[in-house]
């Protein structure tokens, strides 16, 4: 975010003259005071952790509360759908869907638990990251729905009786399977006890008192305007 342009992304960093032009890196980092103003007026908490990802920290802090309360991971990213148990929800705020595991098993049609397999079957367009060839979402559930575990994948692929299923069980579709796997996995990364501490100390602090007019302040330096004149409505769902 950049005052009187909102978000930039990275093909709109130019200007008519190149040579006066900011590297993406630098203008992305002009951004992040703004970004830390803004979640601090919200009251709430920010974790920040160097040379860590957001979603990875996320993760860490669902398996921190231990189930103690009900963790509500707001984000429209569905890779966290692979963390949903009946203490991990995930409200996607864009798409106005609300998941629980009993939720996700009526909507996917297989157990949350396994959403990590049928990713890594189907892969993500989004990312660019592709899935196994000939494996889309209908042949992705019949497997997930005939497996236990990720394990059990080749076997299954290797005796079906349709071609499109022998080839999934080829060396080099196996070898994309278990990349996808480790890439789409956030359990995967380990954190220091440092790290841990700090994660957990989040979990107990008082979240500071929400700052309206620093909100709306924000919104309209950016011109936000809808924003502007609707932060309450906007913060309802985080409330």
């Amino acid at each position: 975010m950049v005052p009187g342009k909102g978000l930039v992304k990275k093909d709109e960093m130019k200007k008519d003259d190149e040579e006066d032009a900011l590297p993406y890196y630098e203008v992305f980092g002009s951004q992040r005071s703004v970004v830390r103003e803004w979640m601090a007026a919200m009251g709430s908490p920010v974790i920040r952790l160097k040379g860590r990802e957001a979603d990875d920290i996320i993760y860490q802090l669902t398996s921190a509360d231990e189930g103690q309360h009900l963790c509500v991971i707001m984000s429209d990213d569905k890779d966290f759908l692979q963390l949903l148990s009946p203490s991990v929800h995930v409200y996607r705020a864009i798409a106005e869907e609300y998941y629980d595991p009993e939720k996700f098993k009526k909507t996917w049609k297989f157990p949350s638990k396994k959403y990590l397999i049928y990713k890594a079957l189907t892969g993500d367009t989004s990312d660019l990251v592709p899935g196994i060839p000939g494996i889309g979402p209908v042949a992705a559930l019949e497997i997930v729905n005939a497996v236990s575990s990720a394990k059990e994948v080749r076997s299954y692929c290797k005796s079906h009786k349709y071609k499109k299923f022998k080839e999934a069980a080829t060396d080099e579709s196996m070898e994309v399977f278990q990349r996808n796997l480790k890439l789409f996995d956030m359990r995967k990364e380990e954190f220091e006890n440092a790290e841990l501490r700090k994660i957990r100390k989040a979990l107990t602090r008082d979240p500071p008192k929400i700052d309206w007019g620093t909100l709306k302040r924000i919104a309209s330096e950016l011109e936000f305007n809808s924003l502007a004149s609707n932060v309450n409505q906007w913060m309802r769902s985080f409330k």
